[in-house]
């Protein structure tokens, strides 16, 4: 193992652990909050700050298995509704994202699938106050073309990740390890990723992966 793939590895775990601290951390928080409270009502509200907790950690695992890991137990196609799944679960909550698909997509070879993911996870991000995220995946010529459009009243991307998308040699960070890893999938295969602002309430990334 070359230093390089250790220090992408690292990358990745620190991305994964910067995300999962925030839900685990409160879910801590809750538990110890919880063993010194008497109140029926404040228990409750203790009780409802655990459950959010647990199911966003959960969630987000759940994406990161899907994208990030080697997607064990899906098969070798996910399903549409898999993928819509795991991505609803990076949706913070008190945000609204809507998120669906355009035209007939049937199951996604799991690089191409995971691409996608990768790539919306960085439109999720930018909607800073929620919108909606439109996914489409077409099959052509050996090779699958995907797109996210992401939509709404504020949309953010920082400039890290706008350089990841611009050049291929950029230097990976914790914060665009998907970005590159997004990359490195699509271009085993010979393939590409793209970013685009239509507008300033739009933003739209993509890839092409060969088959």
């Amino acid at each position: 193992m070359t230093d390089e793939t250790v220090e992408f590895a690292s990358l990745m775990c620190s991305r994964l652990c910067h995300d999962l601290l925030s839900p685990v951390g409160s879910f801590g928080n809750g538990l110890e909050l919880l063993a010194d409270e008497n109140d029926p009502a404040m228990r409750q509200n203790f009780f409802d700050l655990l459950d959010t907790s647990s199911r966003s950690a959960i969630n987000k695992l759940k994406f990161f298995r899907l994208s990030f890991g080697s997607a064990g137990g899906y098969g070798d196609d996910i399903a549409p509704d898999e993928i819509a799944s795991a991505l609803q679960g990076l949706v913070a909550d008190g945000k609204t994202v809507a998120i669906g698909w355009v035209g007939d997509v049937g199951p996604l070879a799991k690089p191409a699938a995971r691409t996608l993911l990768l790539l919306a996870q960085v439109v999720v991000e930018a909607l800073v106050r929620g919108g909606r995220i439109d996914m489409a995946a077409e099959q052509r010529d050996g090779r699958i073309e995907i797109a996210v459009r992401g939509a709404g009243d504020r949309v953010v991307i920082d400039s890290a990740s706008e350089a990841a998308f611009a050049d291929a040699s950029h230097e990976p960070t914790p914060k665009t390890v998907g970005i590159a890893l997004a990359r490195r999938i699509a271009g085993n295969r010979g393939g590409e990723v793209m970013l685009s602002r239509p507008g300033d309430g739009e933003i739209v990334v993509g890839a092409i992966v060969p088959l």
